[in-house]
């Protein structure tokens, strides 16, 4: 149990002596230094305050976020689920931070059948962070982003397609008219494949090469329907990158993903205008 702080008549009273005074004083350091440290530095003082982010640490596993993460900024990478110790140990008001660096998935599993937005887990995607926070009984996001230059212009989901067993995966009826860029969030599409090649429209934008016998992919691709740029965070191959070619058609269209043996998994596309 820490120390509380010392009552008013602890050093006021008329009975008090000078022993009592004394050990007043002390429980009043000591209840001052469980708040904020002992070397008098204020970063000391902030994190044992549990300030949020003022401190950082680096996670590559799983992991079981703990009171003692008070106020951290976990910098996640790779794909691992981030599990969260019950709310009710927790308790209301613990918040932290966690930002996904790498290229992977971070999904947020609360403990047991507890909730998280009112979900029973979460998912923090490559560039992305949140900050998490306690209710008490369940946990809650905010401050959740995507990575720039996604956030000034909004997105817009233009559609999902959940992969099946196949060598050709398609998705319809895409309306790309006034939009910038297209945002392929990949989300743990596992195939078999020499090369994959992704086209737009009838026109390839990617193709890749040295694939490995066997993959599971999860990140996110970007494709600039101006200027022809593709790049890619995804994991699994060598991604070629067509450069400069706008031959990219922004009526009603489709996006062909070929080459591989594709198993179960999904793949999002975002309109950013």
């Amino acid at each position: 149990m820490p120390t509380p702080l010392p009552p008013s008549t602890d050093f006021t009273g008329p009975s008090i002596t000078e022993g009592g005074f004394k050990t007043a004083i002390s429980n009043l350091r000591t209840f001052l230094s469980g708040l904020f440290g002992t070397d008098g530095n204020i970063a000391t003082a902030l994190a044992a305050l549990g300030v949020i982010a003022t401190q950082n640490t680096a996670k590559n596993a799983a992991y079981t976020v703990i009171a003692a993460d008070r106020g951290k900024v976990l910098e996640c990478s790779d794909t691992f689920t981030l599990s969260l110790t019950a709310a009710a140990t927790l308790g209301a008001g613990f918040s932290f931070i966690v930002k996904n660096t790498g290229s992977g998935t971070i999904t947020i599993d609360p403990s047991s059948s507890e909730l998280i937005e009112g979900a029973t887990t979460k998912t923090i995607a490559a560039g992305e962070w949140a900050i998490i926070y306690c209710t008490g009984t369940a946990f809650d996001m905010m401050g959740y982003t995507v990575p720039a230059p996604y956030v000034s212009g909004g997105m817009t989901l233009l559609g999902t397609l959940t992969t099946t067993s196949g060598s050709t995966q398609t998705l319809s009826g895409l309306t790309l008219t006034n939009y910038k860029y297209l945002y392929i969030v990949v989300d743990g599409v596992s195939f078999t494949a020499i090369g994959v090649t992704m086209t737009l429209g009838g026109v390839d934008f990617c193709s890749s090469t040295g694939s490995p016998a066997s993959a599971s992919v999860t990140g996110y691709s970007i494709l600039d329907l101006n200027s022809g740029i593709f790049t890619t965070t995804s994991e699994g191959s060598t991604l070629k990158q067509n450069i400069g070619n706008t031959s990219y058609s922004n009526a009603s269209t489709s996006i062909v993903f070929a080459g591989g043996t594709f198993d179960a998994g999904s793949i999002k596309v975002y309109g950013v205008k």
